[in-house]
C-alpha cells in the first residue's frame, strides 16, 4: 500500500462483475471504489494494481450516477476529496467465490489519492444526499436486510506482517473470534459524536526506548478508531516526547516523521516499545494496557505519498482534539468489536497463538432468542464445528449459518497486503 503493508479485502462490484480489492473502513458509511480517473491524475508504477483495481462505471450496465459530493467524513483531518456516488451491485469475495451481493447499494468513485485503495464501509449509518427525508440505506444494512448477516455489527484486527508468519488482518462481519484477543471485560457506549462514536480514553502512554520509562502522553484524552486511516494522531507535546523517545525529526513539508537507514536500525535493534493505557473516555475508570513493539511502527510510504519510498514512523501532529484519531496502526495490536444495534463496542490486545483454534461467536440483534447460553459477552452464542454450514469464498472468506437460528456471520480474513 502506500503508507503500509495492509491486508486488503475482495469485493466485486458492478454488472458484470469487476475484482477489486478495498480496506475495511470504520468511520465510513459509503463504500469507496478507485474509478479509472484514479490513475489518470497520478504517475505511479503498475497503478491499477496498486491501487487495488479500477472500477469503470461505463462498463457496469447496472450502475446508476446520482452525482459528485464530498464524501463526508474525515473532515476533521482535512480531506476534501469528493466522489462520484451512484448506485450498483456490490458483492463480497470475487467473482465465483459465492458470497453474498446485494443490488443498489450507495458507492462513491473516488480519484483522489486521500484514500489510496478504496474503503469498504463498516458503520451502517444512512448517508442523506438531498434532505435527511431521504435516508439511503448502508452496505451493512442492506446484508442484514438479505438475511447475510445476523446483525450490524463486527470485529476487526489489521494484522501484523511482524507477527508470526506475516500475520494477516480478520474482519468478521455479524461476530468476534474469542481465540484471537484477551478480553479486557470492557465495554463503552457510542461516544455522544455520532462522527466519533468509537472513541476510547487513552489515560498514558509511555514507552521504554530510554534508560527510564518515559511518559509520552499523562493527561486522559479521548480518541477516535479510524481504521480508515493509517497514522495515529496526538496532541503536540505528545508528539515532541515521542521525537525526544525515538530520535525523530518532524518533516514540516510533508508533515510526517521520515525514518533514516541508521536510525531504523538503531530501533530496530533496540525494539523500544510503547504502552497505551486504555479507559472510558471522559470519565476514565479501571483500565488495562496494549503493548506496541517497535515493528509497529515501522512502516514505508511509497509514491505518490513520497516522491520515492521511504521508511517512516506513522505519527500525526493533531491541531485539535477532534483529530486525537488511532488509525490502522493501533489496530494491528488490537481487537475490535462493534455492536451497533446495542450502541456499543470493545476493544482487548490482539493475542498471537499461531496453534490457537478459532472460536467464531455469533452476534444476534437484541430481541432473538438464542438457542443455547450466552458467553461472555452478552448477546452472543458461539457456533460449534457441527452447526456450521458454509463455503469459502475465492480464497479467504468464509460464509457459516447458525442452523438452529436460520442466522449467518460473515468472516473475511484477509487476501493480500496493499
Amino acid at each position: 500500500g502506500v503508507d503500509g503493508p495492509w491486508s486488503s479485502f475482495e469485493l466485486r462490484v458492478g454488472t458484470p462483475a469487476q475484482n477489486l480489492r478495498i480496506l475495511p473502513g470504520t468511520s465510513s458509511t459509503q463504500t469507496l471504489v478507485v474509478i479509472q480517473e484514479g490513475c489518470q491524475i497520478i504517475k505511479v508504477n503498475d497503478c491499477a494494481n496498486s491501487r487495488g483495481e479500477l472500477f469503470n462505471t461505463t462498463a457496469s450496465h447496472t450502475w446508476k450516477e446520482i452525482g459528485l459530493f464530498e464524501l463526508g467524513f474525515e473532515n476533521s483531518l482535512g480531506f476534501t476529496d469528493n466522489g462520484e456516488f451512484g448506485y450498483d451491485t456490490v458483492g463480497l469475495g470475487y467473482l465465483g467465490s459465492g458470497g453474498p451481493v446485494v443490488n443498489h447499494s450507495i458507492i462513491a468513485g473516488i480519484a483522489g489519492t486521500e484514500f489510496y485503495l478504496g474503503v469498504l464501509a463498516l458503520n451502517p449509518r444512512p448517508t442523506n444526499f438531498t434532505t435527511q427525508n431521504e435516508p439511503q440505506q448502508s452496505f451493512m444494512q442492506l446484508l442484514k436486510n438479505s438475511s447475510a448477516i445476523p446483525s450490524l455489527s463486527y470485529s476487526y484486527n489489521a494484522g501484523a506482517p511482524y507477527r508470526l508468519n506475516k500475520a494477516l488482518g480478520s474482519l468478521i462481519l455479524g461476530g468476534f473470534d474469542t481465540s484471537a484477543y484477551q478480553d479486557t471485560n470492557s465495554s463503552y457506549k457510542f461516544f455522544s459524536d455520532q462522527s466519533r462514536d468509537l472513541s476510547i480514553g487513552i489515560q498514558s502512554i509511555s514507552t521504554n526506548a530510554s534508560a527510564d520509562n518515559t511518559v509520552l502522553q499523562s493527561d486522559l484524552i479521548s480518541m477516535f478508531i479510524d481504521s480508515s486511516v493509517a497514522e495515529i494522531y496526538l496532541p503536540l507535546d505528545a508528539c515532541h516526547a515521542f521525537e525526544k523517545a525515538f530520535g525523530l525529526t518532524y518533516n514540516t513539508t510533508l508533515e510526517m516523521y521520515l525514518v533514516s537507514d541508521s536510525l531504523h536500525s538503531k530501533l530496530t535493534s533496540e525494539n523500544p516499545a510503547v504502552t497505551f493505557e486504555i479507559t472510558t473516555p471522559i470519565t476514565g475508570g479501571s483500565s488495562f494496557n496494549i503493548t506496541f513493539p517497535y515493528a509497529s511502527f515501522d512502516l514505508t510510504a511509497n509514491p505518490p505519498l513520497l516522491k520515492s519510498s521511504s521508511r517512516y514512523f506513522p505519527l500525526k501532529r493533531a491541531a485539535n482534539d477532534t483529530q486525537y484519531v488511532l488509525g490502522r496502526t493501533f489496530l494491528q495490536e488490537a481487537y475490535l468489536i462493534v455492536d451497533y444495534e446495542r450502541g456499543n463496542f470493545s476493544v482487548h490486545p490482539r493475542v498471537w497463538n499461531a496453534s490457537a483454534e478459532s472460536n467464531i461467536v455469533t452476534i444476534f440483534p437484541p430481541g432473538v432468542k438464542q438457542s443455547e447460553p450466552s458467553p461472555s459477552p452478552s448477546h452472543s452464542s458461539s457456533i460449534s464445528g457441527g452447526a456450521i454450514a458454509g463455503i469459502v469464498i475465492g480464497v479467504c472468506v468464509f460464509i457459516a449459518a447458525a442452523a438452529a437460528a436460520l442466522l449467518r456471520f460473515l468472516v473475511l480474513p484477509r487476501r493480500k497486503r496493499a
